[in-house]
């Protein structure tokens, strides 16, 4: 467990803490990939990587990243949307961290870890892909809610959650997850709609 929190909780505060006393777009994002990317090191033994092409996964995340476009202006989302442009390192940065980084750290802590733990405490014991109807929704709200996109979250939390009980593999949800940050990453690239990355 605590290599996925710790990890997980690095992920999500360093940004906010570096941008909160910088002040600095392109410093906070450097800051947080530089130590997200130490933590998945430091515990590199937990978190093993056997990426391969997976048609569903691709799939998947595709059918994610268009749906997160297509419903965004239907429903409110959670707080007050940021204002403002990226530059071409805040680009590469910002599709580092979510291409590599949070489909990682988020597909590890959210199916891998906490979707077994909700099942039993003893959660190593589980089998990849287990369902009840416990762990189903609490990781699919604890999902949406983790987004300010809440909504979007919880369809998310829904699809990829269905892709780990079929698969049973967590590199696949990783593959699904980072696709999906992809597709969207260029959508923002190419229509400079950058508040996807600002809320």
């Amino acid at each position: 467990m605590q290599p996925y929190l710790l990890t997980l909780l690095i992920h999500i505060l360093t940004f906010s803490f570096a941008y909160k006393i910088s002040n600095n777009l392109t410093l906070s994002l450097l800051i947080n990939a530089i130590t997200s990317t130490f933590a998945i090191y430091y515990f590199k033994k937990e978190f093993k990587l056997k990426l391969s092409l997976n048609p569903l996964a691709i799939l998947t995340g595709l059918i994610i990243a268009f749906l997160w476009i297509v419903i965004d202006p239907y429903y409110k989302a959670l707080g007050t949307p940021g204002t403002g442009t990226f530059t071409a390192i805040d680009i590469i940065l910002k599709l580092y961290i979510g291409v590599v980084l949070a489909a990682i750290i988020e597909e590890y802590f959210t199916r891998f870890f906490l979707l077994r733990w909700l099942i039993k405490e003893k959660w190593q014991k589980v089998k990849e892909g287990a369902y009840t109807h416990t762990s189903f929704i609490g990781t699919v709200l604890f999902f949406g809610l983790a987004h300010n996109r809440w909504l979007s979250g919880l369809i998310s939390g829904i699809l990829f959650n269905l892709l780990y009980y079929k698969t049973k593999k967590i590199d696949t949800l990783i593959m699904a997850h980072a696709i999906s940050n992809l597709a969207l990453g260029l959508y923002v690239i190419y229509t400079g709609n950058y508040s996807f990355w600002l809320s």
